[in-house]
């Protein structure tokens, strides 16, 4: 059976989203019931560019329409707890854009509802389906990685700055949802959170910002993050007893190396009861096959609501995770850099 499949939202990744909605629907893979945007002034300028495209003003007219069965939304992530709920109530599974909510607590609640109601609800994480980003999690699965040390991502460009949240809301749900992607079997369990950041630029939320995760088995990773640095880096690193893997997602033909390297302790002798060793080994270019995450994530979607038994990939429950963190890292920098315990944040005991 075809999906019946509305978007609400044309921002950035809105049109992003109507440019591959509108791909498949030509291909005979969805039916595109249309947009709804809210302002007046994109309308007009997308139905320029989207003629054949249904645009609407008013989120009842896709609420009331038996006929869709899913809600792609890429509205403001101040509104998407009240959306969501809106969306679930009237019997549609979704794909969210990232983050699922702004708070903790409304995103267990919207969780819970999708469970409540027998309905898929996505948060759209799109690193998850990045090749790249896939060959590190092979790789961390992998035996022969070893035992995890760290994880260090940094993200930082000039801009663009935003003036309704900080560059940890901004930035660092990528980063986040990549380190607890990797970490998922593993099982060590994320114990506290820290942060630091600063307002450079005067104005109401931090424009740069550190943050540490801390894990069981002093597993640590760390985010740094800025809209201030000219150079833009989008890197992440990850290091085991037997392996570092570096990910460098501004290089378009060697996006991962591994390095057969690492520190081992090994049994000592006489007075030691250890000694370390160092191993040098060979480097790894492993051949990634580049695809487009967006659609990627939006074709999982898709299988996922056909077949209910598939496993989601990036399911409620993964996003609230990540908004946990995010909700400690906001309560650690306004504390100033006081961590906070993980547990305190999921209103666990």
């Amino acid at each position: 059976m075809t999906s019946h499949v509305a978007l609400l939202g044309a921002g950035y990744w809105g049109k992003n989203y109507i440019r591959i909605m509108n791909q498949m629907q030509q291909k005979g893979k969805i039916k595109f019931a249309g947009v709804f945007e809210a302002d007046s002034k994109s309308r007009e300028g997308l139905r320029f560019n989207y003629p054949d495209v249904r645009f609407v003003e008013s989120l009842d007219t896709f609420l009331n329409d038996k006929t869709i069965d899913a809600f792609v939304i890429v509205t403001p992530a101040s509104t998407h707890a009240s959306v969501i709920e809106q969306a679930l109530n009237a019997g549609k599974n979704i794909l969210v854009e990232k983050p699922l909510t702004v708070d903790t607590k409304s995103s267990q609640k919207c969780a819970e509802l999708a469970k409540e109601k027998g309905l898929r609800l996505m948060v759209g994480h799109t690193f998850l389906f990045n090749s790249s980003v896939r060959e590190l999690k092979r790789q961390v699965d992998d035996p022969d990685f070893g035992s995890m040390h760290y994880i260090h991502c940094k993200r930082t460009n000039l801009g663009p700055i935003r003036h309704d949240t900080s560059v940890i809301w901004d930035l660092a749900p990528h980063d986040i949802s990549i380190i607890l992607f990797l970490m998922q079997n593993l099982n060590n369990k994320l114990m506290k959170v820290s942060a630091i950041g600063s307002k450079n630029l005067g104005g109401k939320f931090e424009d740069t910002a550190w943050i540490h995760m801390m894990f069981e088995d002093n597993v640590v990773a760390q985010v740094h993050v800025s809209w201030l640095d000219p150079h833009k880096v989008r890197d992440v690193v990850v290091v085991s007893n037997k392996k570092r893997l570096a990910f460098d997602d501004m290089d378009g033909r060697q996006p991962v190396k591994i390095f057969m390297k690492g520190v081992e302790y090994v049994p000592g002798w006489g007075d030691q009861s250890f000694h370390l060793t160092v191993r040098d080994g060979d480097i790894h270019i492993p051949n990634i096959t580049a695809s487009e995450p967006l659609s990627e994530q939006f074709q999982h979607f898709l299988a996922s609501i056909q077949d209910k038994s598939m496993k989601n990939a990036s399911p409620a429950e993964f996003g609230v995770d990540v908004v946990a963190v995010l909700e400690a890292a906001e309560i650690s920098m306004a504390k100033s850099g006081q961590a906070v315990l993980m547990s305190d944040v999921m209103g666990q005991t």
